[in-house]
């Protein structure tokens, strides 16, 4: 299953596909909701980390992480953050795709 996410340089969605939804602790509620405010503390810390590490030379990382689905057990996914960028280097947001 491949979640996709896309959101802006506040990290507000812009779009998200259904699968995405599986990885966040509270769905996405209302109209551009802040990832910070869907998913889980852990997830969120491992993106602002690899988010912070990207630049124009090197806009992608992936990371592995698992998050508790229903039934109570771990779900292992690898997402690949890619950061767009602004002329001048400013975080423009990103796309985020998880694959189970």
């Amino acid at each position: 299953t491949e979640g996709v996410c896309r959101f802006d340089r506040d990290g507000r969605i812009i779009i998200h596909n259904r699968a995405f939804e599986v990885l966040c602790e509270r769905a996405p509620q209302g109209t551009r909701p802040k990832l910070d405010q869907c998913l889980d503390t852990e997830t969120m810390r491992l993106a602002r980390d690899t988010l912070a590490r990207l630049t124009p030379e090197a806009p992608v990382s992936s990371f592995t992480h698992s998050v508790i689905g229903a039934g109570a057990f771990s779900v292992w996914y690898r997402s690949t953050i890619r950061a767009n960028f602004e002329e001048g280097g400013r975080l423009g947001g990103g796309q985020w795709i998880a694959v189970d």
